[in-house]
C-alpha cells in the first residue's frame, strides 16, 4: 500500500504541461509563480506540525486526510471556469493551499510508516532495496502518466488520430487541457483507497500476546484505542501538546547532529534549483521547438530510464561516502542548468536528462542517509523538517525568479515591441535562465565551506552493505 500510495500520489498526468496549463486557463507566468509560492508556503506552515502529529496521533490518519485533500484540490482545478481571471485565480489559490496541505500531511508520514514496519520486523537494512524498488515502479508509472498526459493535451494529435480511424471529434484546447486533470482525479481516488487500507505498525514496546484468540499489547491500551477508535477530546489536546514538544525535540536533534543538518541543507540547495527549472519544463520544451505531443513522451522516457538509476545510486551509496556522492549530484545539476541556458533546438532536451539523473540520485541519497541516522520515535517529524526546508528554499528561489522576471520585462518589450503574450513569457524566461547556474554555484561553494567547519569525519556514517 505504501508503494501504491506514493506512486499514485506523485504520478500526475498534468506534469508534462504544468506551466502551459496555467497559461491556457488564462493566467500569466507571474500568476503561475505566485500560485506555486502559495503552495510552498502552505506546506511550510503545515509540514513540521503534521509530522509531529503523525508521530503521536498516527501516520495512517494523516495519509487518509492527505488523500482526501488531493481529491478536492484536483477536482477544483479540473472543473475551474475560464474567462474570469479573478475568480479563476481565487479558486486556484484554494487549490494550491489544499495541494500544499496534502503534500505536508503525507510528507514523511508514509515513509516513516513503511520504514518502521520494516524495522519492527528486523528488516530495516532492506530499506535501501525497498527504496530502489519504489523508484523503479514510480519511474514506470511516470512513463505512463507523462506520456498519456502530454498526448491527450495536444488537440491536434487527438483530432488527427480520430480522423485516421474515421471519426471527426473537432476537439479544441478548451476540451483537451482538462483531460490530464480528469485522469489525475481518478488517481486521487485510488490514493485515498490505498491510505484507508494501510495499518499502523506495532512499536517496540507493544509486545503482542495472544490469549484465547484475543490480542493484548502490553502498556499500550490507550495508544491502541487512539489508533483504532480515534482520540477523545482530552487525549487529542494532550497528543497535540506532545506533538509540539516533539517538534522542539526533533529540531534540537537536527541542529545537534551535524551530519543530519548537512544532509538536509545540501538536499534543499540542489532540490530548490532543480524544482524551479522543472516547474518551467513545458515552457523550455516549447522554446527549443519540441512539438507539444512530445512533452509527455519525453517525460515518460525519462521516467523509464529512471528504472536503472536506483540500482546505480545503491551501488554508489555502498562504495562512496556522502560527500563524494553529493559532489556528483552537484556536478550533474550545474552541468544541466548551464547547458539548458543555450536553448539549443531539439537536442537541448539532453540537459533535462542530465538534471533528472542528478535529481534521482539526490532523492535516493537523502532518504538513505537521513533514515540511517534518525531515531525511530521522531522519524516522521525529522522527515517533515526536511520537507519544510525544501519548500522554504523552493519558495525563496521562486520569489527571486519572479522578481527577476519583473525586472527583465521592460527590456524585453523595448527590444521586441509588439511581441505577443506567449512569446513575451518565453522571452522573459530565456533572459532569466542564466541566473540559475550562477546562483547555484555560489550557493554550493558556501555550503561546502559550511560543512568543512561543522561536519567531522566521525559524524559521517560509513557506507552500509545489506546482508541477508
Amino acid at each position: 500500500m505504501f508503494l501504491l500510495f506514493r506512486v499514485l500520489f506523485n504520478a500526475r498526468y498534468y506534469y508534462p504541461i504544468y506551466a502551459l496549463l496555467f497559461l491556457d486557463f488564462g493566467l500569466e507566468i507571474e500568476h503561475f509563480l505566485w500560485l506555486n509560492m502559495i503552495w510552498a508556503i502552505g506546506i511550510v506552515i503545515l509540514e513540521v506540525p503534521s509530522g509531529a502529529l503523525a508521530d503521536t496521533l498516527g501516520r495512517r490518519k494523516l495519509l487518509v486526510a492527505g488523500g482526501f485533500f488531493m481529491i478536492v484540490e484536483i477536482a477544483l482545478f479540473a472543473f475551474a471556469p475560464t474567462g474570469n481571471v479573478p475568480l479563476l485565480f481565487g479558486l486556484l489559490v484554494v487549490n494550491r493551499i489544499l495541494s500544499g496541505a496534502a503534500e505536508a500531511l503525507v510528507s514523511g508520514a508514509d515513509e516513516a510508516l513503511a520504514y518502521d514496519t520494516l524495522k519492527n520486523a528486523g528488516m530495516e537494512k532492506s530499506w535501501d532495496r525497498v527504496l530502489a524498488r519504489l523508484m523503479q515502479i514510480q519511474s514506470l508509472a511516470f512513463v505512463v502518466a507523462l506520456a498519456v498526459g502530454g498526448v491527450v493535451y495536444d488537440e491536434r494529435f487527438l483530432n488527427a488520430m480520430a480522423s485516421a480511424i474515421g471519426f471527426e471529434w473537432g476537439l479544441d484546447r478548451e476540451d483537451t487541457m482538462r483531460i490530464p486533470l480528469y485522469l489525475t482525479l481518478i488517481n486521487a481516488i485510488f490514493v485515498l483507497i490505498a491510505a484507508l487500507r494501510m495499518k499502523e505498525p506495532l512499536t517496540s514496546t507493544e509486545t503482542r500476546e495472544t490469549v484465547g484468540g484475543q490480542s493484548f499489547f502490553e502498556g499500550s491500551d490507550k495508544h491502541l484505542n487512539t489508533m483504532t477508535q480515534g482520540p477523545t477530546e482530552d487525549s487529542f489536546w494532550s497528543e497535540t501538546r506532545r506533538s509540539f514538544s516533539l517538534i522542539l525535540k526533533a529540531g534540537k536533534w537536527i541542529f545537534q547532529t551535524p551530519f543530519a543538518l548537512a544532509v538536509i541543507c545540501g538536499g534543499f540547495l540542489v532540490d530548490s534549483f532543480l524544482r524551479t527549472f522543472v516547474t518551467f519544463n513545458s515552457q523550455y520544451y516549447q522554446i527549443i521547438q519540441l512539438p507539444e505531443a512530445s512533452y509527455g513522451i519525453i517525460g515518460g522516457a525519462l521516467s523509464g530510464f529512471g528504472v536503472i538509476w536506483p540500482s546505480i545510486a545503491q551501488k554508489m551509496s555502498q562504495r562512496f561516502g556522502p560527500m563524494t556522492n553529493y559532489l556528483i549530484v552537484c556536478g550533474l545539476t550545474v552541468l544541466g542548468l548551464t547547458g539548458a541556458c543555450l536553448f539549443v533546438p531539439y537536442v537541448g532536451v539532453i540537459w533535462v536528462v542530465v538534471m533528472m539523473v542528478g535529481w534521482a540520485f539526490l532523492n535516493y541519497f537523502l532518504s538513505t542517509y537521513l533514515n540511517r541516522v534518525t531515531p525511530s520515535e521522531q522519524r516522521a517529524t525529522v522527515l517533515s523538517f526536511r520537507g519544510l526546508s525544501f519548500n522554504l528554499a523552493y519558495f525563496t528561489i521562486s520569489l527571486l525568479v519572479n522578481l527577476r522576471l519583473d525586472q527583465v520585462e521592460p527590456a524585453v518589450l523595448a527590444a521586441q515591441p509588439g511581441i505577443g503574450d506567449r512569446a513575451l513569457e518565453n522571452a522573459k524566461f530565456v533572459a532569466v535562465m542564466p541566473s540559475l547556474p550562477i546562483a547555484f554555484l555560489i550557493s554550493v561553494v558556501i555550503f561546502l565551506v559550511f560543512t568543512k567547519f561543522t561536519v567531522s569525519p566521525k559524524d559521517v556514517p560509513p557506507p552500509q552493505t545489506e546482508h541477508a
